[in-house]
């Protein structure tokens, strides 16, 4: 999970003050993990995530 919080560093610092990380990080993993968990890790091509916000 390492790639995704740096990802979330470098791409929502603003939104990173209204959110905390580990709710932010739970909902991703909820989410993907359907799709991306094979056996006992965590496959992705980096080039194709795709991050959207949507305004509350």
């Amino acid at each position: 999970m390492g790639q995704l919080i740096n990802m979330w560093n470098i791409y929502v610092k603003s939104v990173r003050e209204k959110l905390t990380r580990e709710r932010v990080m739970a909902r991703v993993e909820e989410e993907a993990k359907p799709v991306l968990w094979k056996k006992d890790e965590w496959v992705a091509d980096y080039k194709r995530i795709r991050v959207m916000g949507i305004k509350a």
